[in-house]
């Protein structure tokens, strides 16, 4: 019995969980989330009083319960459908699992009585559940035919990630429009599309700004999906494509009229609702797509694009530069640095690094594919195609903008900086014409602590640039020492690194004089009375080994020396930032 009710069911609980969504935003538009100012009762009463707030408050808790009764029921059934350990029984289970969360979150809007926070983290939930259970309708419920492949081919891969790219930017341009409302900057740009002059913008105006930046990036997304629709030449993906560019013009437009007609609740009603269908329809083509792709099961297929997507943004690289930034952030605070700023600035530094290091393997792509220790990288493997990684780097740093402006402008322009200067400097034009790339170019990996800094403080200080001139003057003894274990690989390519065209002599000196000036850069904020004892006496440890290791290397200048010499540089960075953050928070 149950397992006949497990289609319909399916279907049933992504419409219950839209309504409630929908009569959500009715309840956001007119004011009611407090029209219930307890919970789960309404004033202590099971049927609430004569009060519109009130029961529009409760209309929402009964589609909601009503959405928790299907859930369950649905879940019960995929018992019955599927033995444990099919991949698909884990899919449907995880819909109580965010059921449960979205029931706590809204419990603690009405209780703590809707902070912001909790707020943005209940529509995020919200719509997280909603796109689940759009692609487990379709995965496990939808018709035979959707079996079969709509489209086949590399154009149809890639009209299946442009899709996924389109899903990710929708659901961050409605956690940003939640923010603006739930922050009562709606309002703050009375003009459409911009807002005036940039430097008399405020934190309202600049809220207003990001979530428009996020509806011209969904609608450019959109029309390259539409693009390549269009390439595709099949008559039922391109319908379904234009009619969902269709649906995102009526948003678009709804969004205009609430700013020039001041925000009339029914404008607003049904911008929430649109968005709600919007990315429901989204998810549920992708779902379809997706499931016929070429006859092949979806989980392995998409963990190994997404391994491949991983591996282009540089992650291990990016892990050093994230710590780098947590300890300039945690440095600059001294104590506990607040969770949203925390949380912005490195899923920011995630993206904008992970954006330009995906585009120096699209522009390295066939040095890499000479050299034996970066053969194996998605690009030259063939696991990704160019125009795909070009595309990924340039929408992932995008979509650090929005969060660097939510920290603060300053973080955000000091960002834009360093992925210009790695992208543009570094990766164009210096790697393959100077033995002094590394220095000159090194400067990029030197912003993060900087950045971190500065999302803390919010100004550029001589604390900040001493971190800055840290990693700077760090990256040359580190990069060369790799380079000289890779000379033969960078030979090959004609990158003329230091070991390539002046030798090992020349390059184990310039690290011996790279060394000396890291140490004295590193004890110079102390003596200033920057930073206290205990970094002090961290700096001239660590230091002294480094310059140790340098001297050795200078005196035998072999791979043996040149490998150690690299793997504690890695190691060193590390401690040194996580002295000076003891040192911040334990001694001042």
């Amino acid at each position: 019995m149950l397992k006949r009710l497990y289609v319909p069911t399916a279907w049933a609980v992504l419409a219950s969980a839209l309504l409630a969504i929908i009569v959500g935003g009715v309840v956001r538009v007119t004011g009611s989330g407090l029209g219930c100012p307890d919970w789960p009762l309404c004033h202590g009463r099971i049927i609430p009083p004569a009060d519109l707030g009130a029961w529009l408050e409760y209309s929402h808790r009964v589609a909601a319960a009503a959405t928790g009764v299907l859930t369950v029921l649905l879940a019960m059934a995929a018992f019955s459908r599927y033995r444990w350990g099919d991949k698909i029984l884990y899919l449907v289970l995880a819909a109580p699992a965010l059921l449960l969360l979205q029931v706590a979150l809204g419990a603690l809007n009405v209780l703590w009585e809707l902070p912001p926070p909790v707020g943005l983290v209940h529509t995020g939930v919200a719509m997280a559940f909603v796109g689940l259970l759009a692609v487990v309708a379709v995965s496990t419920a939808g018709p035979v035919k959707w079996q079969a492949a709509i489209a086949q081919g590399p154009r149809a891969t890639t009209y299946r990630w442009v899709m996924v790219g389109l899903g990710l930017a929708t659901f961050l341009l409605i956690l940003s429009g939640a923010y603006a409302t739930r922050t009562n900057a709606s309002l703050a740009c009375l003009g459409y599309p911009l807002c005036g002059r940039v430097a008399q913008m405020g934190e309202p105006q600049w809220v207003s700004m990001i979530h428009r930046g996020m509806t011209a990036l969904v609608a450019l997304v959109m029309l390259g999906a539409v693009g390549v629709a269009w390439a595709l030449r099949r008559r039922v993906v391109l319908t379904l494509t234009v009619l969902l560019a269709g649906l995102l013009a009526v948003q678009t437009g709804l969004g205009a009229t609430n700013v020039l007609l001041l925000l009339p609740a029914w404008s607003r009603g049904a911008h929430l609702a649109v968005a709600a269908l919007f990315f429901a329809a989204v998810m549920l083509l992708l779902g379809v797509l997706w499931r016929g792709a070429s006859g092949e099961k979806a989980f392995p297929g998409l963990r190994r694009l997404v391994r491949s997507h991983v591996g282009l943004t540089k992650p291990r690289i990016i892990v050093l530069l994230l710590i780098t930034t947590l300890a300039g952030m945690l440095a600059a605070a001294g104590a506990a640095v607040p969770w949203d700023v925390t949380l912005a600035t490195l899923a920011g530094g995630f993206l904008c690094a992970g954006g330009a290091g995906t585009i120096n393997s699209y522009l390295d792509r066939e040095r890499d594919l000479v050299m034996a220790r970066t053969s194996r990288r998605p690009l030259p493997a063939g696991e990704v195609s160019p125009r795909v990684a070009l595309v990924f780097g340039i929408a992932i740093s995008l979509l650090s903008v929005p969060l660097f402006l939510y920290v603060n402008t300053l973080t955000a322009i000091l960002a834009a900086i360093a992925w210009l200067y790695y992208v543009f400097l570094y990766s164009m034009y210096l790697k393959g014409r100077t033995t002094q790339n590394i220095v000159i170019g090194g400067a990029a990996g030197a912003f993060p602590p900087l950045i971190g800094w500065v999302a803390v403080r919010g100004v550029l200080d001589l604390s900040g640039v001493f971190l800055f001139l840290i990693v700077f003057l760090w990256t040359p003894p580190h990069a060369w020492a790799l380079a000289m274990l890779a000379k033969d690989d960078y030979r090959k390519v004609k990158i003329p690194m230091l070991p390539v065209v002046r030798g090992e002599a020349e390059t184990s000196r310039q690290i011996l004089l790279y060394g000396v000036a890291l140490l004295v850069v590193t004890l110079a904020p102390a003596v200033l009375g920057l930073f206290g004892a205990l970094y002090l006496a961290v700096a001239v440890l660590l230091g002294g080994f480094l310059l140790a290791l340098a001297l050795r290397l200078y005196r035998s200048p072999d791979r043996v020396w040149a490998s150690r010499l690299y793997r504690y540089s890695t190691v060193y960075l590390g401690l040194l930032f996580l002295a000076l953050v003891l040192d911040r928070t334990l001694m001042s």
